[in-house]
């Protein structure tokens, strides 16, 4: 085994990945050195072998490989671009034909390049229409992901190879965008969203947001007198965010108003203008209801001398006696000036206090005076143009932060039950959105975003996106928040909870043969080894606190994400919810919509494992950071593969959530995958001695069929002599043959053994050193040299370096998701344990009947459960023929049966891929059609996947025969996704080309169907994959002989 890896964070382009070489782990007298070259990485080792193969991964288990190369002659190879995809983390395997493989032989295929942006479109707004150019893209809009800071990632609604379309979904917020297809993330482009569509454009004096009613408030102008104060919000038919006036009849006042409304959902407006009554005047609006704006109180002054530049609404979240107040910045330039702040009743009562904080703030206010109320405690924070003042609720005063250019517009938020908080400032003499952590004010503010025109700011936060940043043109930003505990301040990312996993879409395993085979984000497997365990797979997410701070309790739930397959449709209605429904946090509804197969339910799916009586899990004194993170389990499907789940994270009493990820629940299979001997012969069972091969023997006898020999072996063959306890990969005999006779019996034929030097026949004679055990034919049996298999251990014989028949699983999935079995939520893995080289068997022993096929592999299949059953033979059973259901599949290949390319027995969990009669026809296709050499590959990949495929037991039902149908892919219909170019394809020239399903076994015309088998797209069709089990789910448009059996909704274990 010969093992490295590389180190790339992410954190740095690719150009300069740092190059980190592994300590590697090697066997006795072989070496891999790993090293880089730009963004190639370069393998070179040394080793007794004459071929490699080749896998990476981005674990050192080898869970998530991929083939590099296969059966290489060289000793070296260069991963072109290695370093420019997105694995922080690389594992290299590379082995001889006399090594273990630590990587399995790879379950996958080489990446292709990751995507790549160029282009961004330069206005993007919330519902608006927007497009990234690039290269890498795939074709299918469902294999990409757009990414937006914060987590959130959506699917575009047109893509190519070099475009992606999309409108910009509600809960994107400015900072980076990329581009994710399966594990690979383009590059990052750093990006502004605004609120809403830019094309008209106003003049912003102030912003204020209603946490009730999650609109957005501004006093703007037109321009001159032409003011307006305008509600935004979020119209969920368009999806966008629309903008009505509510100024009614006060066009003519310039308005400044509060940042937040008070208890009772009012939102104030002190009026900038000069009256001709010479009053300080004031406005107010009721958020919750279609009122325009109304007169509230008279706030006196001097004649032709007074304004009002600023109004503070104290929220009161408590209800706190005293604090349901409302305060004006109110300046009466008559002489001598007095600059005054007025407390006045919610609700436009009374002047409660006509000079609040008992100051004259003459000649230390701007044109408009920031003002906003700490919901926490009621502190008052009153902007001058270079520093920030608090009037505390006993009316004393203090600095809180100084060294500002002109301010004109502040808010203020604090974090409920904590010291944390932030002070956000539109400082319009530095073009900067700027903020300063309440509990760390010595610190310099913090560069929130630039703002050429910063006039107005708020915190707000919306059941679309938690908390966002506004500035004057309503770009959303991230957040200012400190640590908690050291003097660096840091900008919250979206958002400060961290949930991990919090990108891409994690797989997680509904169960599987090996309960350590854990999915990243799992603690918990349940063992299909056994059927009836009531034990259920758990998903695990970690939650913590990004600023550090551990005095919060944070409490999970798991909910439905409504996700669909892209073969799925959304049903119509949608579903009102599980039979349990979940609580949705964000919008508090009891009644969370699910799509998913199976409901939620206490102590089954979504519930904790713990035994928990409710599906609701709280944790306290954890989450401080990544290394004390809160860690959550949830209990999920037992069944349905394709079921999609995420986890809401909140803290009690707090009006926002976060949300983790996507998570799906896939079905986990393990194959154990033999080889056939291209070259070889079967040992015969000789009913006079056991074992049949015997310690001393000079010869052995090979077993005729049927009195006729179907051996392969000739004079001066290399041979290695093995059975299925003496396996080729363990000790046993190796030999030449220096002598044939095959007229001694008609029987067997008898081959005379001589002695081997390095890879060189000796004229001397080899005496056995191991015993082997024959099992054909029986004699015992009546039927004339029938290979049952029914006795000894499968001895037989295979011609060295004569190649082998090998079934091809590497593409069940593919790291882009196009694999024939990413569509059906299932996830292979080839494992060690137990593979095998198999002797030769001939094409006419394959056209038999299929029990002693059945016989043949259980002697070779490591990991099999049996039992006995009936097959082909309605009276005798098969002995140990079947197996019970226990996700392990047996695929060997095969030399031929002239009536099929391959061959399943479900009940035996054995597939057989035939190879001789694929590559004759490939060959024979090739002859009259242009080919690019990969079609043999292509048709044998093809042939692997449509056999493993019936071991899911489909297509069982009229009109559909032996688990085929004649329907497309469900991407395959005229003009779909994925329909090949090769104009061979074409099943109905001139009309549009379409593209077969994997188990559309059409036979005629030949070049058609060598075609639709070797293009190397193997897509399943919709009633394969999903048996529609949901009410009001659409069917199949084609025909359906699922029987309601299908690969997603089939009882798992298989």
């Amino acid at each position: 085994m010969l093992l490295n890896l590389i180190s790339s964070p992410k954190t740095v382009s690719a150009s300069n990945k740092l190059f980190v070489p592994f300590i590697p782990l090697l066997n006795p007298g072989t070496s891999l050195l790993v090293s880089k070259a730009g963004d190639n990485v370069s393998l070179n080792w040394t080793g007794t072998g004459t071929l490699y193969n080749g896998v990476a991964a981005t674990d050192k288990k080898f869970l998530n490989n991929y083939l590099l190369f296969q059966n290489l002659t060289a000793t070296s190879f260069t991963y072109t671009n290695a370093l420019i995809n997105s694995k922080e983390i690389e594992f290299f395997d590379v082995t001889d034909e006399t090594e273990t493989n630590r990587g399995e032989d790879g379950n996958g295929q080489l990446p292709p390049p990751p995507p790549e942006i160029t282009t961004i479109s330069s206005l993007l707004f919330i519902g608006g229409a927007a497009t990234i150019t690039g290269n890498n893209f795939s074709e299918v809009p469902g294999d990409n992901n757009i990414c937006f800071a914060g987590g959130v990632c959506i699917k575009p609604d047109t893509a190519n190879s070099t475009q992606l379309d999309f409108i910009v979904p509600p809960s994107a917020i400015s900072g980076p965008i990329w581009v994710n297809i399966g594990q690979m993330d383009s590059n990052a482009v750093l990006v502004d969203i605004k609120l809403e569509d830019s094309s008209t454009t106003y003049i912003m004096r102030t912003l204020g947001f209603s946490i009730p009613t999650s609109d957005y408030w501004t006093g703007a102008s037109l321009g001159g007198t032409n003011n307006r104060f305008y509600r935004l919000y979020y119209d969920d038919i368009q999806k966008k965010w629309l903008r009505d006036e509510r100024q009614g009849t006060y066009a003519s006042n310039i308005l400044y108003c509060s940042t937040k409304t008070d208890s009772a959902k009012r939102i104030y407006c002190a009026v900038g203008s000069i009256l001709p009554l010479g009053v300080g005047a004031s406005r107010f609006l009721q958020t919750n209801t279609s009122a325009n704006l109304q007169n509230c109180i008279d706030l006196g002054g001097t004649s032709g001398y007074t304004n009002v530049r600023g109004a503070a609404a104290d929220p009161n979240p408590n209800a706190e006696p005293g604090r349901d107040a409302v305060y004006f910045a109110v300046a009466d330039d008559w002489d001598p000036p007095t600059y005054h702040i007025k407390k006045v009743a919610a609700g436009c009562g009374a002047i409660m206090d006509d000079n609040y904080g008992e100051t004259n703030w003459y000649g230390s206010w701007n044109a408009i005076v920031g003002m906003a109320v700490n919901p926490s405690n009621g502190d008052l924070y009153v902007a001058e143009p270079k520093q920030i003042m608090i009037v505390h609720p006993d009316e004393s005063i203090s600095i809180f932060k100084t060294g500002f250019s002109n301010i004109y517009n502040i808010d203020v938020w604090r974090e409920p039950g904590s010291a944390s908080g932030y002070v956000v400032v539109a400082d319009n003499g530095a073009s900067l959105i700027k903020a300063i952590p309440l509990d760390n004010t010595f610190t310099e503010p913090i560069e929130v975003s630039p703002a050429s025109t910063a006039r107005a700011v708020a915190i707000g936060w919306t059941t679309y996106s938690t908390w966002d940043w506004n500035t004057s043109d309503l770009i959303r930003l991230t957040i200012a928040h400190n640590d908690g505990q050291s003097s660096v301040p840091k900008l919250r990312d979206e958002p400060f909870l961290i949930a991990e996993p919090y990108d891409n879409t994690p797989e997680i395993w509904i169960s599987s043969p090996d309960v350590t085979d854990l999915a990243d984000h799992q603690s918990r497997l349940r063992p299909s080894t056994d059927p009836s365990s009531l034990v259920y797979s758990t998903v695990k997410i970690v939650a913590y606190w990004k600023d550090g701070y551990s005095s919060r309790t944070i409490c999970a739930i798991m909910g439905d994400p409504m996700s669909f397959a892209p073969y799925e449709p959304a049903p119509s209605p949608i579903p009102a919810g599980c039979t349990h429904p979940w609580k949705d946090p964000v919008t508090g509804s009891v009644y969370g919509p699910c799509d998913n197969h199976e409901d939620f339910a206490i102590g089954a799916v979504g519930s904790p494992p713990d035994g928990a009586t409710d599906l609701l899990s709280c944790k306290t004194n954890c989450g401080a950071n990544s290394s004390n993170a809160c860690i959550f389990e949830f209990q999920i499907t037992q069944r349905y593969a394709g079921d999609n789940y995420r986890v809401y994270f909140w803290i009690p009493d707090n009006p926002w959530s976060i949300k983790s990820t996507t998570l799906t629940a896939w079905k986990r299979v393990h194959i154990e995958q033999d080889k056939m001997c291209r070259r070889g012969g079967m040992l015969w069972e000789d009913p006079a001695r056991e074992p049949d091969a015997q310690p001393n023997d000079g010869a052995i006898l090979i077993s005729k069929y049927n009195t006729a020999r179907v051996d392969d072996l000739h004079l001066n063959d290399i041979i290695d002599i093995f059975d299925s306890l003496r396996p080729y990969e363990g000790t046993h005999d190796i030999a030449c043959v220096i002598g044939i006779d095959d007229t001694y019996s008609s029987d067997f034929v008898i081959i005379i053994l001589g002695e081997v030097s390095g890879a060189t026949c000796l004229a001397s004679n080899y005496y056995l050193l191991q015993s082997y055990d024959g099992s054909v034919p029986n004699l015992a049996n009546p039927l004339p040299n029938k290979w049952d298999f029914t006795i000894g251990e499968s001895a037989g014989v295979c011609v060295d370096a004569q190649g082998y028949f090998q079934a091809d699983s590497s593409r069940l999935n593919k790291r882009d998701k196009t694999g024939p079995f990413d569509d059906g939520f299932v996830s292979f893995k080839e494992v060690n344990s137990g593979r095998s080289v198999l002797p030769y068997l001939p094409p006419s022993f394959f056209a038999a009947i299929f029990d002693n096929s059945a016989r043949f592999h259980q002697k070779w299949f490591s990991n099999k459960d049996p039992f006995s059953c009936y097959i082909e033979d309605p009276i005798n059973q098969c002995i140990n023929c079947c197996n019970n259901p226990h996700n392990y599949y047996h695929i060997a290949g095969a030399s031929d049966d002239p009536n099929a390319r391959g061959e399943t027995l479900a009940a035996s969990d054995i597939s057989l891929v035939y190879m001789l009669g694929a590559e004759d026809a490939v060959n024979s296709y090739c002859g009259s059609n242009p080919c690019t050499g990969n079609e043999t590959g292509n048709y044998i990949r093809r042939t692997s996947a449509h056999e493993l495929a019936h071991q899911f037991r489909i297509n069982l039902d009229l009109p559909c025969q032996e688990g085929h149908d004649t329907n497309n892919a469900w991407c395959g219909g005229p003009g779909s996704s994925c329909v090949s170019s090769i104009a061979a394809c074409n099943p109905s020239p001139p009309n549009p080309m379409v593209e077969w399903c994997l188990m559309n076994e059409t036979n005629d015309p030949f070049d058609l169907t060598v075609c639709q088998r070797s293009n190397g797209i193997d897509r399943m069709e919709c009633s394969d994959l999903s048996a529609h089990y949901i009410p009001g789910q659409p069917s199949c448009t084609e025909t359906n002989c699922s029987g309601g059996v299908s690969i997603r909704t089939n009882t798992d274990p298989e």
